[in-house]
């Protein structure tokens, strides 16, 4: 498999099944079944919570998804103070609605 290709995320059964979505450097993004290629004799062999299992070019790989979220703390703007008195009320409202 290219080395610019990264698995971006799984939807998975609990048998194995499932769908993998991965970003290729030629193609861009795609999803792929469990059981289909990915590229040229790379098959999508298992799909896992934690990452897939792969056949690339007749060797069994497994591939990981990253860990650790995509944004960090400092990646995302502070409410305003309007901003969060508006959540804060959503949120009482929503709570207040539910019980």
């Amino acid at each position: 498999m290219q080395g610019d290709t990264r698995l971006l995320g799984v939807f998975a059964g609990s048998d194995g099944t499932g769908h993998a979505l991965f970003r290729l450097g030629d193609r861009g993004p795609v999803l792929v079944r469990s059981g289909e290629e990915i590229a040229k004799d790379v098959t999508l062999l298992e799909v896992r919570p934690s990452g897939v299992r792969i056949r690339d070019h007749g060797e069994t790989r497994d591939l990981g998804l990253r860990t650790g979220a995509a944004t960090t703390r400092r990646d995302v703007a502070p409410l305003g103070p309007r901003a969060a008195r508006l959540a804060r009320r959503r949120r009482d409202t929503a709570d207040r609605s539910i019980a």
